[in-house]
Order: C-alpha cells, then structure tokens, then sequence
C-alpha cells in the first residue's frame, strides 16, 4: 500500500483549503455532520476508481449524508447488543434499588458490574476494528443491508490481513496523535479561568468572550484533524478495494 501517497493527496488538489475548511464546518453541524462519513466512502470510492485527484467536491451533499448514514447506522446495528445488555443492567440496578430497605442496590449487583464489562469489552474491540470495514462496505456496496453479512464482511477483512491490518494500525495511531494535537489548547481552555480570580482586573465578559473563542478553536482544531484523518485513511480503504478487487481476479483467472 502507499502510505505516502495517503498523505499527500490531499494537498495535490487546487482546492483542497476550501474542501478541507467545508468539511470542518460540516462536522461541527449535528446530524448534517454524517455527511463528513459519507465524503470519506467517496474518497474511497474515488481511489478505487484510479482517479488521479481523489478529493471530490462538496456538490453531492445528498449522496454523502446517505453514505455517512449507513455508515452510523451499521454501527448502531452491532453495538445494539451492548446497549440493551447496559440498559437492562442499569434497569435492574435501579429497581432493586429502589425496593430495597437502605435505598441501595444489592452488593452482588456490583459485583456482576465489572465482570459483566470484561465480557463486553472482546465484542467491542471487534466492533471497533470492523470501523475502517464498514467504511469499504459502504464504498463498494452503497447498502446498509450489505454491511450486515458478518461473513462477507469477515472474509473482505481478511482478503489481504496484512493490508488491513496496516489501516487499522494507522487509523487508531493518527486518531491518537489529533487528539494530542488538541491537548495544548485544552490545557489553556483549562486554566483561562483562573485569570479572572488574580486580581489583574480583567472584566468578566471579557474572559467571557474569550473562554468562548478558546471553545470554538478547540472544537475547529479537533474536528479538522479527525477530519483528516478519515481523509487519508479513506485513501488507504480504497487502495485496499483495488488490492482485493485485483486478487479476485487473479483467482478467477
């Protein structure tokens, strides 16, 4: 796989600051923000088209919702599981609390707690390491009901493992590094307040105004590198649709 071209091209596009500065305001919108999904399984798609400028334009905005909602609906599909086993468990923790003398649940609830999430935890590492999977699936199939054949999905997974494993890798890796990207401004957001207890005389609507602005630039920085990162990892999803694709047809042939 071409790690290398995953990065760059991005900026080889002539419009990539105005794509790229859509996309943020895009992921700051609630629900319109599934559309930042849906350009990403575009992008996939593009790279597994060969187009030499991957990096679509903002001018299917209805495709791209439907995309990034199946992508968000599929998830939904396999940690239903997990949230109806926490629901019910926090349900039976609330009414055996609630009839029981001193007001508190069973201590044997509490017990089960811990033991009940190590049980959980398998399930959703593997939930998690189908994301970049999903994303494919959506690429190549455009359908919600396709993301939902575990055995299909298992066997697209493990076409070329060393290749997934590799998008995997990266995916989680840069994740992590745009997180500490955004840790210097969440460390001056922390202690912006303390201005207004020094003394110094600075009015309250002005820390106002400025503890509000320092919000916005962490929220923008944040959502612009995960941005980013869905962008290049996009890239390696459809790199990786060309590899499997190439390999059926080898078998075929």
């Amino acid at each position: 796989m071409d790690v290398g071209r995953a990065f760059q091209y991005i900026a080889d596009d002539d419009k990539w600051l105005k794509k790229l500065l859509i996309g943020m305001v895009v992921s700051l919108i609630p629900i319109l923000n599934f559309a930042a999904f849906g350009y990403a399984v575009q992008v996939t798609q593009n790279v597994a088209a060969g187009e030499e400028r991957p990096l679509p334009d903002w001018d299917r905005i209805g495709r791209y919702l439907a995309n990034g909602l199946r992508v968000m609906l599929t998830f939904f599909v396999y940690m239903l599981p997990i949230v109806l086993l926490m629901f019910c468990f926090f349900t039976i923790i609330i009414a055996a609390a609630a009839v029981s003398p001193n007001g508190e649940p069973p201590p044997a609830l509490m017990v089960v707690f811990p033991l009940m999430m190590l049980c959980i935890l398998p399930f959703s590492l593997l939930v998690g390491l189908m994301f970049p999977a999903v994303f494919i699936q959506v690429a190549r199939r455009e359908s919600l009901l396709a993301c939902l054949q575990p055995r299909e999905m298992w066997q697209m997974m493990t076409a070329k493992l060393d290749s997934y494993i590799l998008i995997i890798a990266l995916y989680f890796g840069l994740n992590m590094l745009a997180g500490f990207i955004t840790l210097p401004f969440s460390f001056t957001f922390m202690f912006l307040p303390m201005v207004g207890g020094t003394g110094a005389g600075v009015p309250d609507w002005f820390l106002s105004v400025g503890v509000l602005l320092l919000w916005g630039a962490i929220a923008a920085v944040s959502v612009l590198a995960r941005f980013l990162v869905f962008l290049v990892v996009a890239h390696l999803e459809g790199q990786y649709i060309r590899q499997i694709d190439e390999k059926s047809e080898g078998l075929a042939a």
